[in-house]
Order: structure tokens, then sequence, then C-alpha cells
């Protein structure tokens, strides 16, 4: 979604990397319509041009044998097949996909063919994958042309193609960010590029490779390729750990969490909530997030802190009528009433250099200067400085025993 544009650029930026476009999805549709979308744009230009498919939860611990795995899958795509990097198991994990290895495919080295996707097993049909030595976990990394890929959904999935092919046709582009548009997005059918391409070509092939793959959906995984200290805990934040061996143990840094005489445990404390779990069960923790949903629960969708267009937002208080916010405008970051989806109330400005319009009037706020808002003002807030801009939102909403209307924080206006 838009809330992660500016996440995506800064990390571009940082590996030196200047993209041609970030797509903006108006909402998640899985990765069959993803991926059509980056083939249609991807081909525009060239339709043999190769894609490299990523999903973001991915580790990689091995560069150069990743880089010789994408060399055998680009040459794969050359010859007009799709591919999907296979990782040799070393135990019975029931929170990954299977690959079933088949033949060699003539003329290319280190690909062959796939007989069988099988889906995430129980630990018993995990095991028995295992003992077959035919299987490969699916590390959900693709490769393929842009035609490749485009003439395999003319065939499986023709309804997605068509959606994706509206929805950039109707685009608009805003600096580097392209937003698909959102009706004709949100009519594509949701499915994942497994379901509706690779299980149902006959040009899916497999590279097997082992550079260190990791998918770290799962806690689990996380354990598994981080530093760990000398009793195999790995620790971030403000933590203090007594006796304890093999687990996670994670602050936010804003409070202190111990553990005593525990082992193969997952701990972390965030300004939300605090997570405790086994280890070995950490997959397991989307069925809390399920009991959390049933019970209507606001920590499944309403977080403290939330990735915003134009930065961040962060409730420090929201009680009885008393809302405190830290508000992170990124440099060069504007935000408007709509955009904030909240009354701010009275603003003060910790740090940076601040551009205030309010109803059309506009006024420059620096360190320490405050200004309040009316509820029903519209507003624009500009970062006009070098850096990042901070700023202290509170706003009163206390009701009085004897009046229905609410009062709200004085202080100056424009």
């Amino acid at each position: 979604g838009d809330g992660f544009r500016f996440i995506v650029a800064e990390q571009l930026d940082h590996c030196g990397l200047r993209p041609s476009g970030i797509l903006i999805e108006p909402e998640g549709r899985n990765t069959a319509p993803a991926a059509a979308v980056a083939a249609l744009i991807v081909g525009r230009d060239d339709p043999d041009r190769v894609i490299l498919l990523l999903p973001s939860d991915q580790f990689v611990g091995r560069q150069s044998a990743f880089l010789d795995a994408i060399d055998r899958a680009r040459q794969a795509a050359a010859a007009g097949y799709l591919s999907v990097f296979g990782v040799s198991p070393n135990r019975p994990e029931t929170g990954f996909g299977y690959i079933r290895q088949g033949d060699a495919l003539p003329d290319l080295d280190g690909v062959y063919s796939v007989t069988d996707f099988a889906e995430k097993p129980d630990r018993r049909t995990a095991a028995r994958y295992i003992a077959d030595g035919r299987y490969l976990w699916n590390s959900g990394m693709s490769v393929f042309s842009a035609f490749g890929l485009i003439r395999e959904m003319e065939l499986s999935c023709p309804k997605i193609l068509a959606a994706a092919r509206m929805a950039i046709d109707r685009s608009v582009r805003e600096a580097e960010a392209v937003h698909l548009d959102r009706e004709a997005f949100e009519a594509c059918p949701s499915d994942s590029l497994d379901y509706a391409v690779m299980e149902r070509t006959e040009r899916a092939a497999v590279v097997p490779a082992d550079f260190g793959w990791n998918d770290v959906g799962t806690w689990s995984a996380i354990w598994d390729v981080s530093e760990k200290d000398t009793d195999g805990n790995v620790v971030g934040g403000d933590a203090v750990l007594v006796d304890t061996k093999d687990s996670i143990v994670l602050g936010n840094g804003e409070r202190l969490v111990g553990a005593v005489g525990v082992r193969d445990l997952v701990i972390v404390g965030t300004r939300d909530a605090v997570l405790v779990a086994d280890r070995e069960r950490s997959d397991e923790v989307k069925r809390l997030v399920e009991v959390l949903s049933e019970q209507g629960r606001r920590e499944v969708n309403d977080h403290v802190s939330n990735s915003t267009t134009w930065g961040s937002s962060t409730d420090l208080l929201v009680d009885q009528g008393l809302e405190i916010r830290l508000l992170d405008l990124i440099e060069g970051a504007t935000m408007t009433d709509e955009s904030a989806k909240m009354p701010l109330g009275r603003l003060i400005v910790l740090r940076g250099d601040a551009r205030v319009e309010v109803d059309g009037i506009e006024k420059r706020l620096k360190d320490g200067e405050p200004l309040r808002i009316p509820d029903k003002a519209r507003f624009v807030v500009r970062n006009a400085g070098a850096g990042p801009l901070r700023i202290l939102a509170v706003r009163c909403n206390y009701r009085s025993a004897d009046r229905e209307t609410p009062t709200t924080s004085t202080g100056d206006s424009i």
C-alpha cells in the first residue's frame, strides 16, 4: 500500500538504486496480480526482459551462490520456462510449501522439471517428504520473462491479466510512484502465483540452490538466521536475561523485558502487546491473531505506531478524551487533513521546520512553537526543512457533566 512507498524508496536509496517507478497497490490481491502488473509494465519495451520476483520476507546468506542460481534461472527463462528456487530441506518444516523435483531439463545446467507442488504439510507428511529425497522447500522466489508469464496467464488466469492491464491503463503517476487504479485492481481476483500459474503450466521449472535461504515469516526462522549470544539467545532492545537459553527476547527500547530460567521461548514486547510463545510453535501465532479477530480486538489492525505516506504516527496516550501523538514527517513530505485521517488539536514542533496552512492561511513553525488547529479546519503541514520533522499533537476532547458539547484545548491559531 501507499504507506510503504517511502520506506521502499528509502531502502532503495540506501542500496544505491534509483527506480524507474514504485508501483502502489490500492490493496493486497496476493502475488499473481502483482506479478501480472510487473510483467505487463516490464514487457512494454522488451517482452524478453527477465523478471526476478522476490517476496519481502526472505533471507539470503550466501550472495555468490544466490547470483549463480539467478543466472541458471535466467537461462531457463530465455528458453521459455518459469523457474522457482528450491531449497534442500534440513528438517520436516510445516511452515513452508514443497516442490517435487523431476528430471533435468535438456541444455539447461542445474534446472529441472517440476512434478508436483505441495502445500504446507502436517509434520508427518513433512517427514515423509524428507525421507523421499526428491522434495525441496518452495522459496517463493521466481524468475521468468515478461512474455513467458503473460503467455501462461492468458491460458490459466485471463481475468487476473485483464484486470491488471486495466489497472495499469488507468493508473496515475506521482513522482516515482505509480498508483494503480483502485476500481480495476479491487475487481482483480486474488490468487497466488503458485495457484494461478505455476501449478497449471507445463513450463514450470525448479532450480535447486543452497544459498543460505530462510523464510523469515516465523520467529523460529528469525532465530535461525540471527546472531546469538553464548547461550543461544537472540536479544534486542532493553532486555535482561538470567539462566535463559535458545530464546528470542526483544523489547522495543521503551521498557525492560526480563526473562529468568526459560528455554526455547519467543518473548516480544511492543507498544501494542506482549507475545510469549514456544519457539518451535511460533508458526502458530496466526492462530492467536484469528482468536483476537474473533474477539474484535483493536490490536489486530489498530497499532500504536503506523506508517503513512508522509511518515509515521505514534500514539503516546489516547484515553478518556485526551489524545497525544508524535507525528514524524520525512524530508519533503506533506500531510493534509485527509492523509492525517484525524483531528490534531494543538501542534508543537519538537524538531525541524514546518509550514502549516489552516483554512488557506499559512504560518511557519520552528522548534518549540505551538499552533492550534480547530477540529473541522482544512489543514496542510509541510516539512520545509532538511531532514525529518517531528511534531507533538495534543488534543483534548473532554465532556463536562452539565453540557453535551465537547471542549477542546485552547491555544494560538492562525
